[in-house]
């Protein structure tokens, strides 16, 4: 199994980033992956106004080039294993979130991690391991880690976890795949920020999705298919979301646009994965037994 190392980093998705590892499709990989602050933030002491480069958030692992991956392609990306290391951290700043103007400062809380929970406080919090940012080159330029959208990007959607599939569509030959930004446990939302933001490895096996032609990132679970739609404006991310939806339930009925829309208003969730990135980003969940498969 080949392997990468947490040191081959990059903060942007795009062109201009040489791969460190090349794969044929089917291929399974293990990525190491730094913390979203570099491993700077350690200590409840640390404050982001001392010197920290908030240039330098998120970074990602890669890039991964997948040899015989082509624009208009679907990358399918199934999530093996997540293992994290022994303690991460939380941190509330100023500004961060819905309610940060009532911030002031840096609030870190160092967060031990074991096999069955993270313990914050004295409070024992279950573990949802998860990949914060992944995603491929964009069909134009080159987008900040921080930032996601149809390429995936800093998507912090607790689905993208152990067993579950990642669908990207490709814009650029290769893929060139790149992934980062785990957590230990986060909510739908992540309003504070942050989730446990922890180092880690991920074990994954990348190939092409020969029978999806998704135009924006997908999760697929034991039971369900997840929509994401990414925007600046969150009512722009749920229309991206539920016309993917839609569209999918349509079709794999067999049945009108409206019908497929009438369903989704009766059968599917419409969630926030997380409102605090540059681009806010949601998802509908699709239940399988609405669909035939």
């Amino acid at each position: 199994m080949k392997v990468i190392r947490r040191d081959r980093l990059i903060y942007s998705m795009g062109p201009g980033h040489k791969p460190v590892l090349y794969i044929d499709p089917g291929e399974t990989i293990l990525v190491e992956t730094e913390d979203c602050f570099g491993h700077q933030v350690v200590s409840s002491g640390y404050s982001l106004d001392d010197g920290f480069n908030h240039d330098y958030l998120n970074p990602a692992t890669g890039t991964i080039f997948i040899n015989g991956v082509e624009p208009g392609d679907v990358l399918k990306v199934y999530i093996d294993k997540i293992s994290l290391n022994s303690r991460g951290v939380v941190v509330a700043y100023r500004g961060w979130g819905p309610l940060g103007n009532r911030i002031e400062g840096t609030h870190v809380r160092v967060v031990e991690v074991s096999e069955n929970h993270a313990l914050i406080n004295g409070r024992k919090i279950p573990l949802n391991p998860m990949i914060g940012v992944i995603g491929v080159a964009p069909a134009e330029g080159s987008v900040p880690n921080s930032t996601p959208g149809p390429h995936g990007g800093n998507l912090d959607t607790k689905e993208i976890t152990e067993g579950a599939i990642l669908y990207l569509p490709v814009f650029m030959r290769g893929a060139h795949l790149a992934l980062g930004d785990l957590h230990a446990a986060m909510g739908d939302g992540e309003v504070c920020g942050t989730g446990v933001e922890i180092r880690g490895a991920v074990r994954m096996q990348v190939s092409i999705a020969n029978n999806y032609t998704f135009k924006s990132p997908v999760i697929e679970s034991k039971d369900a298919f997840f929509f994401l739609g990414s925007s600046p404006d969150i009512e722009a991310a749920v229309k991206i979301a539920t016309d993917s939806a839609v569209r999918y339930i349509s079709e794999q009925n067999n049945i009108s646009w409206i019908d497929g829309y009438i369903l989704a208003s009766l059968r599917c969730n419409l969630m926030f994965s997380q409102i605090v990135n540059p681009w806010k980003t949601v998802k509908m969940r699709v239940e399988k037994e609405l669909l035939h498969l």
